[in-house]
């Protein structure tokens, strides 16, 4: 299980399949994605799983304070799923 998955766990943070894809794709990349592109990924693996859960996931994820929101320059927000090891 993946770093991420088990400190949501650890949190008592319901895992639907959907918070569970996005939590993967987030986890041990050291690159900041997008909520599209987290999005783009998911659908790879639940091609149902719709933009708002993601949107909703990441913003609660954020929220926890296990995802940082990045913004640079005025470009499209940013996460980064290593919030613990700041």
């Amino acid at each position: 299980m993946s770093d991420l998955l088990q400190r949501l766990r650890g949190r008592g943070w319901r895992l639907t399949a959907q918070r569970r894809v996005i939590a993967e794709v987030l986890d041990g990349e050291h690159v900041h994605f997008t909520a599209d592109e987290v999005h783009a990924r998911a659908t790879e693996r639940l091609p149902e799983i719709s933009r708002a859960s993601v949107y909703n996931t990441l913003g609660e994820l954020v929220a926890l304070g296990e995802v940082i929101e990045v913004t640079t320059d005025g470009r499209a927000k940013r996460y980064d799923p290593n919030a613990c090891l700041l």
